[in-house]
């Protein structure tokens, strides 16, 4: 590269970041102004939807009884494991695209606060959630509670690669047998005759987060 496309170059990349600093120049410039009227849009929804979720998670701690929100605050003072919880949480909902997952874990942090788990099952839990499709989270609810007959293959594998299910061991034989006496649309066994267990963790957020 010679020095003339060089200097050529270095002076663009000046221009560009002058504008990248300046919204109204963004503007006047018909593709980057495009590109910053995206950008304000998306920044403007993600404020709105972390507010909802910020919303959604307050609600379910709203009712707590005062004693039970000073010795939780009590707590937190003396143990180095609450150690910057409440960033913990706001980056893990801001995080989130979907406002069901900050019902969830508001619901586990009440569970917390109540003392009906530890940090540790509401840290893992968070994570979990986090990685997890919501609608396989409900699949998994809904199952457990028996408000539906069975769970996709695909929740089933996403539940069981997050931890909240396990694989049981079965008797294969007698597994068969009683698919040979279901109903065709009785889709409670798989092909492979698996049969799913809930793992402790799965149990804290069936008990805790819904």
């Amino acid at each position: 590269m010679n020095k003339e496309v060089r200097d050529l170059s270095f002076e663009y990349i000046d221009i560009a970041m002058s504008v990248a600093c300046d919204s109204d120049l963004l503007d006047k410039v018909p593709v980057l102004g495009t590109f910053n009227k995206l950008y304000n849009i998306r920044k403007r929804f993600k404020e709105k939807c972390f507010e909802e979720e910020l919303k959604e998670f307050l609600t379910q701690i709203e009712t707590i009884k005062l004693e039970d929100k000073i010795r939780f605050q009590e707590r937190i003072e003396q143990s180095t494991e609450y150690k910057n919880l409440a960033e913990r949480i706001l980056i893990v909902l801001d995080g989130f695209n979907e406002v069901g997952k900050a019902t969830i874990v508001g619901k586990l942090f009440r569970a917390l606060i109540l003392e009906k788990i530890t940090m540790q099952q509401f840290k893992k839990s968070m994570f979990i959630i986090d990685n997890c499709f919501l609608d396989d989270l409900i699949q998994f609810k809904e199952y457990y509670s028996f408000e539906r007959r069975s769970m996709s293959v695909e929740a089933q594998q996403s539940m069981l690669q997050s931890g909240l299910l396990d694989i049981k061991p079965v008797d294969v034989a007698r597994q068969r047998l009683k698919n040979k006496r279901a109903r065709r649309e009785d889709n409670y066994y798989d092909v492979n005759f698996k049969q799913y267990k809930t793992t402790i963790i799965g149990q804290v957020i069936l008990n805790n987060g819904f």
